[in-house]
């Protein structure tokens, strides 16, 4: 691959990934640098694995074929989404705070967060992520980073029911009567309520 070839579609690509991955990265490796007391609860590390795998499937295919690419409409509307995306999900580290992890353990003196995104839906860094993830497979235009998005989506959905089901089982009745009240990841739904309500 000649680096002079690349187009900017490529190089922006890879800048705001890049900047996303470090800065995620940093995150976590600060919150573990932290002392912790032993988590109450832990769900499995699988799927998390697994996710992973695709995630940087999806981010090396759509990279490459960014590579071997000119820009397009395409590629704009992709890197919309990606952008939303990752700021859905800065703002729900932010409003998380002292209780997040990406091995979504519960701690003891956790306390279920209702506020702020987590007011208008239960799962921003999972739709986060989906948001992401489908921004790689428009940039792309590629079937199998298509099908890469569907099999991450069906892997986050799958782990945001077990999520819920950690926190009714710690949470009890709040937890029931929080995802009752606030859609999973309907970000549209959740707004709407929250219109509603005020």
């Amino acid at each position: 691959m000649n680096l002079e070839k690349l187009g900017s579609s490529f190089w922006i690509f890879l800048i705001v990934t890049s900047l996303r991955h470090v800065g995620f990265l940093s995150y976590e490796l600060h919150r573990r640098r932290k002392a912790r007391p032993q988590p109450v609860a832990v769900l499995g590390v699988t799927h998390i694995a697994i996710f992973r795998a695709l995630y940087l499937a999806v981010w090396i295919g759509t990279g490459y074929a960014l590579a071997n690419q000119p820009s397009s409409a395409w590629f704009a509307w992709g890197m919309s989404l990606l952008v939303v995306g990752l700021i859905i999900r800065l703002v729900g580290l932010r409003t998380l705070g002292r209780f997040y992890s990406s091995y979504n353990v519960i701690q003891p003196n956790h306390q279920l967060v209702r506020r702020g995104i987590y007011s208008v839906v239960r799962h921003p860094l999972l739709f986060g992520l989906i948001l992401e993830l489908l921004g790689m497979a428009m940039m792309s235009k590629q079937t199998w980073l298509w099908i890469g998005w569907v099999t991450s989506t069906i892997v986050l959905l799958w782990w945001q029911r077990r999520e819920d089901a950690l926190l009714r089982t710690v949470f009890g009745r709040v937890a029931e009567k929080y995802q009752v009240e606030v859609p999973a990841m309907n970000l549209v739904s959740g707004l709407w309520r929250k219109l509603r309500s005020n």
